[in-house]
């Protein structure tokens, strides 16, 4: 014997397997829903209340109303011109000059003063010093061609 979720498995597929060969050469639509218990329907009409999720069978395919849309093509980005290969030249050559300054300051052993929030300065002490060198040191890597390994 079957049990309550059979018949409405049964049901469902049966409504639909209608839907698509009642439709064999057209567009026909079913209504998705849930009742309050829980319940899948799948109905010719939308609920009396209620949201519903409507589905279009079309020439035996199915599609959903809130399917992706495919996306539509896009043209490739322009290429780099070689105004912008000097500007970038240009800033990884600041870049470097600075990073290599600050190395040399955290290294000199003098005092460092550092902008706190509240435009206050504070000086740094031992272990912030060493984060700055290491920081240093990332952007010397980053920025400084000549400082790559195999460059």
């Amino acid at each position: 014997m079957r049990g309550p979720r059979q018949w409405r498995a049964s049901a469902m597929v049966a409504l639909v397997l209608a839907a698509v060969c009642g439709s064999a050469s057209g567009q026909q639509t079913v209504y998705q829903w849930k009742d309050a218990a829980g319940t899948t329907h799948f109905s010719a009409a939308p609920p009396p209340h209620g949201s519903s999720r409507k589905i279009t069978l079309q020439d035996g395919q199915v599609e959903h109303e809130n399917a992706a849309k495919p996306m539509p093509a896009t043209k490739p980005p322009p290429r780099p011109t070689s105004e912008l290969y000097k500007v970038e030249a240009e800033y990884r050559q600041q870049s470097c000059k600075a990073a290599r300054d600050n190395l040399a300051l955290l290294e000199s052993g003098n005092t460092v003063l550092q902008r706190a929030p509240g435009n206050r300065q504070r000086r740094l002490d031992a272990a912030s010093r060493e984060q700055a060198k290491a920081q240093a040191k990332a952007n010397i890597d980053k920025f400084c061609l000549d400082a790559r390994p195999g460059k």
